[in-house]
């Protein structure tokens, strides 16, 4: 994923390349390339989690029945969590700041929300890998409540993750 914003800057025609190298305007363009590949990064990010999020609804289908189904309010709140983070991901500003904004974004501070950005997989991952888990006590019988209990500490993790994004943009991070 590292690459996204390697391969914008790649991609960009030679006049484009060209008006890069103008005074002012270079440092412009660069900030959008940025801005883009974040945004590329993020809408990637937010399919990956809505992935997950449908995993948990075939899952509730297969608990309906025996210990699973005291267990189905527990995945509904892992559900919802799912839905606010991607729903988070996909609708986070771009880094732009305005003219009179207080904060300025400069190319180093964008640089910082692509990698913060970027590190939100390592969320995805362990939301995957309680789902996984989550299938494999389905299929088992064993050690259900755990694994949901997993599954909803891997989601508020990645929330909490992602609220701590603005510290990056205010550079607390």
């Amino acid at each position: 994923m590292t690459g996204i914003f390697e391969n914008i800057t790649d991609s960009k025609s030679a006049l484009a390349k060209l008006a890069s190298k103008v005074p002012g305007l270079g440092g412009f363009m660069e900030r959008n390339d940025r801005r883009a590949a974040d945004k590329l990064l993020r809408e990637t990010l937010s399919r990956r989690v809505e992935e997950q999020h449908r995993r948990i609804g075939d899952l509730q289908q297969q608990m309906m029945s025996g210990q699973g189904l005291l267990m189905l309010d527990d995945m509904e709140r892992a559900q919802t969590s799912l839905v606010t983070f991607a729903d988070s991901i996909r609708t986070a500003s771009y880094g732009y700041a305005g003219l009179f904004d207080k904060v300025k974004i400069n190319e180093e501070e964008l640089s910082k929300v692509y990698d913060y950005d970027s590190g939100l997989f390592e969320n995805v991952q362990d939301l995957t890998s309680a789902l996984d888990n989550i299938q494999v006590t389905i299929d088992t019988g064993e050690g259900l409540s755990a694994a949901v209990r997993e599954l909803i500490r891997a989601a508020t993790t990645a929330m909490e993750a992602f609220r701590r994004r603005e510290d990056v943009f205010l550079g607390l991070a």
